[in-house]
């Protein structure tokens, strides 16, 4: 399974050594996963086809002040579909949380459990490393509180408080990732459907 994407000031999104290989003409492993993708898209039976397809519509945008976050956008002739906005929704209702407003942590991790699915339908989430982009994640909604609070039930309060956080943070994404491969999977049974249909 690949690093999880980790943006950096630079503008890298992790994988900061193929990056630098890349630039002098090394192969990397993402010039394998560009070919893998190209691939994967022309068969939607798999849960990395699925993946690789609903991919195409993900996009990284900036706002107003610079800040980078995840959202559907419409590709080429496409237009985002029906069920991915489904999707999207369906995220945003929380067991933990509830139905809570657009959230662009929600968004990141649903994006990163599509683009890790592409490689893999065994990928699971991996928490971030850097605890200010933990401290942020906790502080956006008061609510995910009740992340730590789980985690504790868990894992026991014998935890630093920084690896409280990680599994914290790893709940909430296990909780996405979760709901992604499952739509993933129901995606590609109902492919596998309409292949068997004569036309």
């Amino acid at each position: 399974m690949r690093p999880m994407a980790r943006e950096s000031r630079s503008g890298w999104r992790g994988h900061r050594r193929e990056h630098m290989l890349a630039a002098y003409g090394i192969p990397t492993r993402n010039k394998q996963r560009k070919r893998m993708k190209a691939s994967a898209i022309g068969d939607r039976t798999t849960v990395t086809g699925e993946a690789a397809y609903y991919e195409q519509f993900l996009a990284l945008k900036l706002d107003s002040d610079g800040n980078k976050y995840w959202d559907l956008e419409d590709t080429g002739n496409r237009l985002v579909p029906a069920e991915l906005r489904q999707l999207v929704k369906e995220i945003h209702d929380s067991p933990v949380l509830g139905e809570i407003e657009p959230d662009d942590y929600r968004y990141r991790f649903m994006a990163e459990a599509i683009q890790d699915f592409v490689d893999t339908p065994d990928s699971s989430p991996e928490s971030d490393e850097n605890v200010f982009t933990l401290t942020g994640w906790l502080s956006s909604d008061e609510n995910r509180a009740l992340y730590l609070e789980e985690a504790i039930d868990r894992w026991g309060d014998q935890m630093t408080g920084y690896n409280m956080l990680r599994n914290a943070q790893y709940i909430e994404k296990l909780e996405i990732y979760e709901q992604v491969l499952s739509f993933l999977q129901q995606e590609a049974r109902e492919e596998r459907t309409l292949e068997r249909v004569p036309a």
